[in-house]
């Protein structure tokens, strides 16, 4: 009988820390793609972040084998996103942060799709997405 107990209670604190952990790591996209321009191979990641079906944070990781077009990327998105948090590049890894409402100033609208609607959206544009 106590053997069975405590395996119930074993069984319990697993489900317990399982959903908190669940729970606190949010609800999020995050989306990959792999792609070559002029020679230079880079790969993309888009981590989305939602909250109650809605986006409410976008940020960005560039990866480039070529230093030269880590750099170009880095000077034009601190050109052209001066709303963007945390604009950051370490070696070829450029990273930046928006709101989704920023992003739609670039003409990509996502503020009011569902989580659904962007993982459509990403797929179709050849992201993998998780």
């Amino acid at each position: 009988m106590k053997k069975t107990l405590r395996y119930i209670y074993l069984l319990a604190i697993i489900a317990i820390i399982l959903i908190t952990l669940t729970a606190c790591g949010g609800d999020k996209l995050v989306a990959t793609k792999t792609s070559e321009a002029e020679g230079a191979i880079s790969k993309e990641t888009w981590e989305i972040s939602f909250k109650n079906n809605e986006p409410t944070e976008i940020k960005a990781i560039f990866e480039f084998d070529d230093p030269e077009m880590a750099t170009a990327y880095y000077e034009a998105a601190e050109m052209i996103m001066p709303e963007a948090s945390n604009v950051t590049k370490d070696g070829n890894k450029l990273s930046f942060t928006v709101s989704p409402e920023s992003f739609e100033d670039f003409g990509d609208a996502i503020s009011g799709k569902t989580k659904d609607d962007i993982k459509k959206q990403l797929e179709a544009d050849g992201y993998t997405v998780k």
